[in-house]
């Protein structure tokens, strides 16, 4: 968290917007992450639901036109869209979501960003493996962000999609001394070296470690900081919160027979 993966994926939108690249955004969500579906939605429902009519006819024409269910826009199985891909239906919704992209990248190359995507609900991701293969022959960049190490049911299919023939990417790694200082020097001015270097110390390099210290000074914990911190300790089991718990008191590496004792 905080290493800069929502800030490239904004610079990205920038840069294709200004290369006339139509650009639609997802993020995916902790809690959200059970809603079959809904990266796919933020991602195309706007586009589809807010077009004039002629101009979604276009959209959703020939198979494209298997996706309306997906949108809510009627269809076969409308009233009650199942959680996974399992069922005879799973074939044509595939088909049907990626031929509405490919409408909507006829009339100029189409950029699909997606944030967080390790948090993205399962259909979605399918969708997105499936796209993978095909995007390029119909003008089409998938972008997405994610956590690493990877844990749970998206791990397998963000791999797919990240490591297929026509993928790239790579991690981000943390801010060093010189970038640091940028910062510092950019935000307080001509700051001294070891300010700079207790600066590097104290966040790790996280970019967003970096910019919050440097917005709340050196009064305490950037109030953003802990906020993040204690909501995501809050989302915990009772048994991990008392380890944090008795990490905060002793520090780390706090006695293993301590934690023991506490679990």
């Amino acid at each position: 968290p905080g290493i800069g993966k929502t800030a490239l994926l904004e610079w990205m939108r920038r840069s294709a917007r200004e290369e006339g690249v139509a650009c639609l955004t997802a993020r995916g969500g902790e809690l959200e992450a059970a809603h079959p579906f809904g990266v796919v939605r933020q991602l195309l429902e706007r586009r589809v639901l807010l077009a004039e009519e002629a101009d979604r006819d276009e959209l959703l024409a020939g198979a494209a036109a298997l996706a309306r269910p997906v949108l809510g826009l009627g269809g076969e199985d409308a009233p009650d869209l199942p959680e996974t891909f399992e069922g005879p239906a799973a074939p044509r919704r595939l088909h049907g979501l990626f031929w509405l992209a490919a409408n909507i990248a006829l009339k100029r190359p189409l950029a699909l960003l997606v944030d967080d995507a390790h948090w993205a609900d399962l259909p979605s991701l399918k969708w997105l493996a499936y796209l993978g293969t095909r995007a390029r022959d119909v003008g089409i960049l998938v972008v997405l962000s994610a956590r690493s190490p990877r844990h749970g049911p998206a791990s397998d299919l963000l791999d797919s999609i990240t490591s297929g023939p026509e993928a790239g990417g790579g991690l981000l790694e943390p801010l060093g001394a010189d970038a640091v200082a940028a910062l510092v020097r950019d935000r307080l001015g001509d700051a001294d070296e070891g300010l700079c270097r207790a600066c590097l110390d104290a966040t790790g390099g996280n970019p967003f470690f970096v910019t919050e210290l440097l917005a709340a000074g050196a009064a305490g914990t950037p109030a953003s900081i802990r906020d993040a911190v204690l909501g995501r300790v809050a989302r915990l089991s009772p048994e991990s919160r008392r380890v944090v718990d008795v990490v905060a008191v002793l520090g780390s590496p706090a006695p293993a027979q301590v934690l023991h004792a506490v679990l």
